[in-house]
């Protein structure tokens, strides 16, 4: 198996990042509703919960997640990276981060609809950096303007 992941390893890191991307956003798909969407859906079910409060839910549920609220955006912080493939050691491309950057919104748009969410990749541990940190900045109408606040 190690060698297959080797071949897909190389895909990741050398072959075409739009091809990649379809690629990734498939897996992300995959690995979100294995998991981490049903987390999302638990800590954000609940309406009268402002944005903070889901938050500090999801907190409980992952271990390394951390979060910092701002008036026009949430940072997402992990101090390890969070991908078993990557825990593994079966990919080390950091072009995998693309992949936690589509699970993330995969999950964010699943309560909040699509093209209400927007994520960025601020910083990757396989690139070297101490965390990884996403920035999710969400569409605001005046019902969440409050939330946010």
């Amino acid at each position: 198996m190690r060698f297959w992941f080797k071949g897909v390893n190389n895909y990741i890191d050398q072959g075409n990042i739009q091809e990649v991307n379809y690629f990734l956003k498939e897996c992300a798909k995959s690995c979100s509703d294995s998991y981490s969407l049903k987390i999302y859906q638990e800590a954000f079910n609940n309406e009268v919960l402002s944005i903070e409060e889901s938050l500090e839910l999801l907190k409980e549920k992952f271990s390394d997640f951390q979060y910092k609220l701002f008036q026009d955006r949430i940072e997402i912080v992990y101090k390890n990276c969070g991908c078993d493939l990557v825990q593994d050691n079966l990919i080390n491309s950091p072009r995998i981060c693309n992949c936690s950057e589509l699970s993330l919104k995969y999950n964010w748009e699943n309560i909040f609809g699509k093209n209400n969410v927007k994520i960025k990749r601020i910083s990757s541990i396989l690139e070297g950096d101490e965390s990884c940190i996403f920035e999710v900045r969400l569409k605001i109408s005046d019902s969440m303007e409050v939330l946010l606040s």
